[in-house]
């Protein structure tokens, strides 16, 4: 079985790191590049093609909401989930509006996240998660 392949995008090295250790305790995910920026990850993603990709909201050059937005337009069929710190509505309704399969609060992230992956992949996107995700 082919592995799902992620590319991580977050201006903080930090919790890229983070997540790089949470996804690589899943045998079916295989990351496959990392960005800092929205531009970054507009660039990565027409390069590699991932099946995911992990988008900060706030960052600089390029926000992560206005990203997913691009990135949706151009390859809709690349899933988007966004992470972030924030638990705002207006942040959530902007995500799922932009194209977002889900929006993750981070501090959600170590039990939610490999579970939305395989669901936004296996054609289960654009169901938000509840309240707290």
């Amino acid at each position: 079985m082919p592995k799902l392949t992620v590319l991580i995008v977050d201006n903080s090295w930090e919790f890229r790191h983070l997540l790089k250790r949470l996804l690589r305790s899943s045998p079916e995910i295989e990351i496959i590049g990392e960005a800092e920026n929205g531009r970054q990850a507009l660039d990565l993603t027409r390069l590699l093609l991932p099946d995911v990709v992990l988008m900060d909201v706030r960052m600089p050059r390029l926000n992560g909401l206005e990203s997913t937005r691009l990135l949706k337009q151009e390859m809709p069929d690349t899933e988007v989930i966004v992470l972030s710190l924030h638990d705002i509505e207006e942040y959530r309704e902007e995500a799922l509006a932009s194209g977002a399969s889900r929006y993750i609060i981070k501090r959600n992230m170590v039990h939610e996240l490999i579970p939305a992956i395989h669901e936004t992949t296996h054609g289960h996107g654009s169901i938000p998660v509840g309240k707290g995700s």
